[in-house]
């Protein structure tokens, strides 16, 4: 390490949610724990205007406008704004770097909303800025190979994969087929890093929460859970049951006024807002059950915190990633219950199955069931974005 503090940027570009840049802050958080006043931190994530979801006072965290404009473009379909902030968008993202002079540079999409890392990491190339390329675990069904081997060995000094190495096979191969000249590193799941393992508790409360994520689509899985767990409690006469739902914060106006319809005295439905995040990623693990999609961050949380999950997978023909997760957590850890199809009678079938057993611990811990290096360390996030400068 240098004498001087190192300066690593972080870059988030997520195209359909929240997700990537929750992971940003995590891996930033990872490297602010092992590295403390030796760095100088900064993200710089692409999130539409109003939308401030992750407050920090470990790093410092922008929200560029024009990179705002075109997420709002490409997450709403606005094909319009999209193209007109294009230009503006990749030069306010190479401002930033300017300003910042990262000796790191940490993206984790290979293209970005409309190819600005492409020109960044040509950009920063010339200044012998050390790039690295952080993925997640899925990637189904396959698409860009081709960028993924022009990108990685032209631009890339390290790939970091934030999963464990057996997930290895749901990557795209030219990552893992030893054609590539760059580090790639399975670093393992990100876990929250300021919350113990905790003790699996089937929980005991009367309360069963339901979170839909960046909630664009969300709306028809709220519904879909709102009856189900109405039914529910009907059939096992548990009127003490109580139903929470956090709409997400990329969910339509139109689309939650819809669903405040279905607020009762048993059920309570809550906009988003910029305190959840946080809260929830450290909700109790007595919760009676957690209802959610499939996603990277809901996944693993639920595991980490030994939290009884009900996984309610996207799954489309062009998007299987959360279908193969759901699959995948819920034969590791048997708290984790995989619904295939969402609609009210499946759920509502799932649902009556977890709510009638009785509240018990596990007297396990996570690790006793995930596989060797299953969830990351700050060290070995580390490790591979720092590697020997």
């Amino acid at each position: 390490m240098r004498n001087r503090r190192v300066k690593i940027m972080l870059y988030s570009a997520g195209r359909s949610g929240l997700g990537q840049t929750r992971r940003a802050m995590r891996i930033a958080g990872a490297l602010a724990k092992t590295l403390g006043e030796q760095a100088s931190i900064q993200v710089v994530a692409s999130v539409p205007r109003g939308i401030r979801p992750f407050p920090s006072q470990l790093v410092d965290i922008v929200y560029p406008s024009a990179l705002s404009d075109v997420a709002a473009g490409v997450i709403f379909g606005d094909v319009h704004t999209t193209v007109a902030k294009q230009s503006s968008a990749v030069s306010q993202l190479l401002s930033h770097v300017d300003n910042f002079k990262p000796d790191i540079f940490v993206t984790l999409s290979h293209r970005g909303l409309v190819g600005e890392v492409t020109a960044v990491a040509a950009h920063l190339m010339s200044r012998r800025v050390r790039l690295v390329l952080a993925l997640r675990d899925i990637y189904r069904p396959i698409r860009f190979d081709s960028d993924y081997r022009q990108l990685v060995d032209k631009n890339f000094a390290s790939v970091l994969v934030c999963a464990p190495s057996i997930l290895g096979e749901y990557l795209p191969p030219v990552l893992t087929n030893g054609n590539l000249e760059v580090r790639i590193d399975f670093a393992g799941y990100l876990r929250p890093w300021d919350v113990p393992e905790l003790t699996p508790f089937l929980g005991d409360s009367d309360l069963v929460a339901c979170e839909v994520g960046g909630g664009l689509d969300g709306r028809r899985q709220i519904e879909c859970v709102v009856q189900a767990f109405l039914d529910s409690v009907s059939e096992l006469g548990q009127s003490n049951l109580r139903l929470m739902c956090f709409a997400g914060a990329l969910m339509r106006d139109r689309d939650f006024r819809a669903l405040l319809r279905l607020v009762g005295a048993d059920v309570s439905i809550t906009r988003w807002h910029s305190g959840l995040v946080a809260s929830n990623a450290h909700s109790p693990s007595r919760l009676r059950l957690f209802v959610s999609m499939a996603g990277y961050n809901s996944c693993v949380e639920s595991a980490w915190l030994g939290r009884r999950a009900l996984l309610l997978p996207r799954s489309t023909v062009k998007d299987q990633e959360q279908s193969i997760r759901a699959r995948l957590f819920c034969t590791w850890f048997p708290w984790m219950h995989n619904c295939e199809s969402i609609d009210a009678a499946s759920i509502g079938a799932m649902l009556k199955s977890i709510l009638e057993q009785p509240a018990r611990p596990l007297r396990v811990v996570s690790a006793d069931f995930a596989p060797d290096g299953f969830f990351a360390t700050p060290h070995s996030i580390t490790s591979s974005i720092v590697g020997n400068l």
